[in-house]
């Protein structure tokens, strides 16, 4: 007779007929959500939310429950990231968003009728103002007076030490000069330029993960790289260079942090073209390497981004890099 238990058991198992989720649910009863939340019942709401909005992620839940009156916050393991999940009871208890970027607020959504679409209202609002209190505080720091010196090495390292660049011109207004964009990472762009919905949650993730610090780059003299017409290798062509200032601001307290003197320009030859794959059976003439503007573009923006990652090892002893992309 056990041995019939055993095998129907596992047959409805097989068939999700009788799962440990469905067992949980029917031992909290239909109230649960309106009830208490606790680990158990945070779990299985974040499962059921990353697995309709993800595909195939595998969550592990590590217990980091932290409730206060009607909102929530609940830490899990999605794959390999940590994650925190905000909450709300809206009556029932609600995954409303991963954070990314964006904490939780300690109150359930000004419309509890339509708990997310209130919530990323919400959002958007908080997200519009600190980033405009960012720029703010970008713009008072480098309108001081009072010039920074060098950061040196600090103490004690923090993670993600990633800092987004920014050109100076583009805070006052104009939308800057095309030619020079790739001057700032391109979503901390975006986000000044644009400033619409999409750009400024866009930089709230990726701005909102590490300390609010932001390289601006301010220029001096500029010329452009231009390629020519000329035949030989690397002739008739004039290389791109830019001198000036790298300052280390923190946007969030509008502090500046550090200082230095900044430049770069193309490089004295350009790399050779990569060969074709494979052997030619035959050519009419040689392939002349002639400098595309292509190509002193390239070169121009892969001596930025060098010279942009050593100027902040050196300001900082190798505890900041930039954020390029």
């Amino acid at each position: 007779m056990g041995w019939l238990l055993v095998v129907a058991a596992l047959y409805a198992s097989a068939f999700g007929w009788f799962t440990p989720r469905k067992l949980r649910d029917a031992w909290r009863g239909e109230n649960a959500l309106l009830g208490e939340l606790d680990e158990s019942l945070a779990c299985d709401l974040v499962s059921d939310f990353v697995a309709v909005n993800e595909y195939r992620r595998k969550v592990k839940c590590n217990g980091a429950l932290d409730v206060t009156g009607d909102a929530a916050r609940f830490g899990v393991k999605v794959d390999w990231e940590d994650r925190t999940y905000c909450l709300a009871r809206t009556p029932g208890w609600t995954v409303l968003r991963h954070t990314n970027g964006v904490p939780c607020f300690p109150s359930p959504p000004p419309d509890p009728s339509q708990p997310i679409a209130s919530e990323n209202e919400r959002v958007i609002a908080a997200v519009t103002t600190q980033f405009a209190g960012r720029l703010a505080g970008i713009r008072a720091a480098m309108n001081s007076e009072v010039r920074p010196p060098g950061c040196g090495k600090r103490k004690k390292r923090t993670p993600r030490n990633d800092v987004p660049l920014l050109e100076f011109e583009l805070l006052q207004g104009d939308g800057g000069d095309e030619g020079w964009a790739f001057l700032s990472t391109s979503w901390l762009r975006e986000a000044v330029v644009k400033g619409d919905r999409g750009s400024l949650l866009t930089a709230a993730q990726r701005w909102g993960r590490g300390r609010p610090w932001v390289a601006v780059v301010t220029s001096a003299t500029r010329l452009e790289a231009r390629s020519g017409l000329g035949l030989g290798k690397d002739r008739g062509w004039e290389r791109g260079r830019l001198t000036g200032t790298m300052t280390l601001v923190d946007a969030e307290a509008g502090e500046l942090l550090c200082e230095a003197p900044f430049q770069f320009e193309n490089s004295a030859t350009l790399p050779p073209l990569p060969k074709p794959y494979g052997k030619r059976r035959f050519e009419i003439a040689p392939i002349l390497e002639l400098p595309t503007s292509e190509r002193v573009r390239a070169d121009l923006e892969a001596r930025y981004h060098a010279a942009a990652m050593r100027t902040l090892n050196e300001m900082t002893g190798y505890d900041a890099w930039p954020s390029t992309y």
